[in-house]
């Protein structure tokens, strides 16, 4: 075993032993603690809080602009505390967080203080808060100033590189009625019903996705609420949409499409922007290295999801999302493959020094 693929291993053990989810900010203190301590020789360590949430970029330069940022998120989904006890059997080294996203950011860490004597124009840039959306970890970061040529973001888990994310569209979609007792309904008007109804009609608006053709704006029914006994007519009912749209779709002419249905109040709930590559140029080096180290074809996709990076994408930043592989991210049982993710931290070592 090489001292690397046995750094990385004892790196991502050590910090998936931090339960730092969300309802455990204590966790992340810790986590984010055990970064900067790793870093305590010969680097530049800033933290950063906004709302509570913490991040933590790390750098040879005191500056904000660089060629290359990689970013991570050390925050990860809850979990039972048995998930939060590493354990490696043969090839897999499994653990919450272990794939999403640990061990990317492990690799990242080790990189780092790999080139401490070459000083590469980089930087790490890691938070906390990406689970709950990223408004106060690479969203705050980028309004401060942060920048590169190439942002790279160690958090996909198939070993494909992607250009593309989805971006999110929440509505909320209130309609109304008249109430009235269960027992007489022609007495009032179902809101539930004709929330239902304005449903079908705003799901006319989209085109179905097919096996084949998965890249297009899709909508999810993902709540509900609806009065508050079942003898009642409720007079008033609500939904909230999740829609995940391409670049074919203009997201503020979807919301009028859809209040042009009528008789129903639209409330935009969260608007982010699509995570885009706007330079290729860098990501196919990074292809061209990847397979080269690899000794296999990488494949250049795209998501259905959305990523932290599409803040970088908003401001005009090349970035792309490249990791390690592994299964059952958010699940039981959540592990990245060893020898994958000593194969990604040489194909960012060697992408970096090629490029530097």
């Amino acid at each position: 075993m090489t001292n690397a693929k046995q750094e990385l291993i004892k790196l991502t053990s050590d910090l998936v032993k931090f339960q730092s989810s969300k309802d455990k900010p204590q966790e992340i203190r810790k986590c984010i603690d055990f970064i900067k301590d790793y870093f305590s020789d010969g680097f530049i360590v800033k933290e950063y809080e906004s709302n509570g949430k913490l991040s933590v970029v790390v750098s040879y330069e005191d500056k904000k602009q660089f060629k290359f940022i990689l970013s991570g998120h050390i925050d990860v989904v809850e979990a039972d505390d048995k998930e939060f006890i590493p354990k490696v059997e043969g090839n897999k080294l499994f653990g919450r967080g272990s794939l999403d996203m640990k061990s990317g950011v492990a690799a990242c860490m080790l990189l780092m203080k790999e080139f401490k004597d070459k000083k590469p124009d980089m930087a790490l840039l890691f938070t906390g808060d990406e689970e709950s959306g990223g408004f106060d970890g690479t969203g705050y970061l980028v309004k401060q100033g942060y920048k590169a040529d190439l942002v790279i973001a160690a958090d996909t888990f198939t070993g494909t590189i992607q250009t593309k994310h989805k971006g999110i569209l929440w509505a909320k979609i209130i309609a109304k009625g008249k109430g009235c007792h269960g027992s007489t309904p022609w007495k009032g008007e179902n809101a539930a019903e004709k929330l239902f109804q304005k449903y079908f009609e705003i799901k006319k608006l989209f085109t179905p996705t097919t096996e084949k053709d998965r890249w297009k704006t899709t909508i999810n029914l993902g709540n509900v609420k609806s009065g508050d006994a079942p003898n009642k007519v409720p007079d008033k009912a609500e939904m909230i949409l999740d829609i995940r749209y391409t670049e074919a779709t203009d997201p503020d002419k979807l919301v009028k499409d859809i209040k042009a249905i009528g008789d129903i109040e639209v409330k935009v709930l969260e608007k982010e922007p699509m995570f885009i590559n706007k330079d290729d140029t860098m990501v196919n080096k990074l292809k061209q290295v990847a397979g080269e180290v690899s000794g296999k074809e990488i494949e250049i996709t795209k998501g259905h999801g959305a990523s932290d990076v599409r803040f970088f994408s908003a401001k005009g930043i090349p970035c792309t999302i490249y990791g390690p592989t592994g299964a059952n991210y958010h699940g039981i049982g959540e592990y990245v493959n060893i020898d994958n993710l000593e194969i990604f931290y040489n194909i960012l070592k060697e992408f970096i020094e090629t490029e530097s």
